[in-house]
């Protein structure tokens, strides 16, 4: 017959989480007993570790997006009688995965003031919870990067840039269109948005024109390819 014996070098504890008896082994080292320091039985203290790991991920993303997203939609109320609830609650379900296949860019057409670029900003946040790493352009600023990229006082800044959006983990490109470009400006997002296409990556934008307004602000040669990638990868909503 077999029988357990007790192991006469183990102590009987309290997990401080369940409440229930756990026996700890002998761990003395040095003449101390680290045994008596352990406060949880072993399941206990792996949900502990988990939940720990969960609050550091979720920290470092907020991190992430506060120092990616410019204050003012940072501050952005859900429950503001005047945001755009349907947009988000579509934007949140792309983010999660609820998207037709291809479309993994999502864009926000309408008037200025509907609540477009605050839309995208709790996309972003969904996605940077998700471990995404985040970046944040407006077009001006886009174009300025481009404009600047060979000058000797602002090229290396403007490169550091131009690099940081081509490769985010998720990018918000705001106000598309919102200027005409120069050719230099559409070369460069049209590499941008070539690249993120082939890499799958993820691209949120808006735009006050349609698609096919947006147009004017492009010259004619790289125009058709830009609004084509556009229109083929993008879940495109209209406010």
């Amino acid at each position: 017959m077999n029988t357990t014996q007790p192991n006469p070098q183990a102590m009987t504890k309290t997990c401080q989480r369940c409440r229930q008896l756990f026996e700890v082994e002998d761990l003395t080292i040095g003449g101390i007993n680290l045994g008596a320091y352990l406060e949880h039985c072993e399941p206990c203290a792996g949900h502990l570790e988990e939940a720990a790991i969960q609050a550091r991920h979720t920290e470092e993303a907020r991190v992430r997006y506060q120092s990616a997203v410019p204050k003012l939609y940072q501050l952005t109320d859900t429950n503001h009688p005047d945001y755009p609830r349907e947009a988000h609650d579509l934007g949140q379900k792309w983010a999660m995965g609820q998207r037709p296949a291809n479309s993994f860019w999502f864009g926000i057409i309408g008037a200025p003031g509907e609540g477009k670029t605050r839309v995208l900003s709790q996309v972003l946040k969904r996605m940077g919870y998700q471990g995404q790493v985040p970046e944040w352009t407006t077009s001006t600023r886009f174009a300025w990067n481009c404009e600047n990229m060979f000058s000797d006082e602002h090229g290396k800044k403007a490169r550091f840039h131009l690099d940081r959006f081509l490769r985010a983990g998720v990018l918000v490109f705001d106000d598309l269109g919102k200027q005409r470009w120069t050719a230099r400006v559409c070369s460069q997002f049209f590499d941008l948005l070539e690249y993120r296409n082939s890499q799958m990556l993820p691209l949120l934008w808006s735009s006050n024109d349609s698609l096919d307004s947006l147009g004017n602000s492009i010259p004619e040669g790289p125009r058709d390819a830009i609004i084509d990638r556009l229109r083929g990868n993008s879940l495109i909503l209209e406010l």
